[in-house]
């Protein structure tokens, strides 16, 4: 189970890079399952890059600066979230950090993401 309907990145002061003034923008989500399934199962998620809302502005890329407090920086594309072996009754979480350069990032525009969480079932 998992909602991202309104997750907002925040600036984070930790995360600024001096050597090349830049500053990053992240928020950490949790991805949480219980499985009992005579089959295989692989959770995986799919990430859109960000796109702005309004016209102009190009697409900003997910950034895996950001990590060493035990989450998974996310990057768009594919991701494996588990993959669990046949007859497995079980419960688990993986932590993700999800981060993006403000380098680049036009004035006054939105920017958004899509997450497409999927459970293949495999026999």
């Amino acid at each position: 189970s998992v909602s991202l309907d309104n997750i907002s990145l925040q600036y984070n002061s930790s995360s600024v890079d001096l050597e090349s003034n830049e500053f990053y923008a992240s928020a950490d989500f949790f991805v949480k399952w219980t499985i009992a399934s005579r089959s295989r199962i692989k959770i995986t998620m799919n990430v859109s890059e960000w796109t702005p809302n309004t016209s102009g502005g190009g697409k900003v890329s997910f950034v895996s600066k950001i990590s060493g407090s035990g989450m998974n920086p996310i990057t768009s594309g594919n991701i494996v979230v588990t993959d669990l072996p046949r007859g497995s009754v079980t419960s688990g979480f993986a932590g993700y950090t999800a981060a993006v350069s403000m380098k680049g990032i036009q004035y006054n525009n939105k920017y958004s993401s899509t997450i497409v969480m999927k459970v293949e079932v495999s026999e």
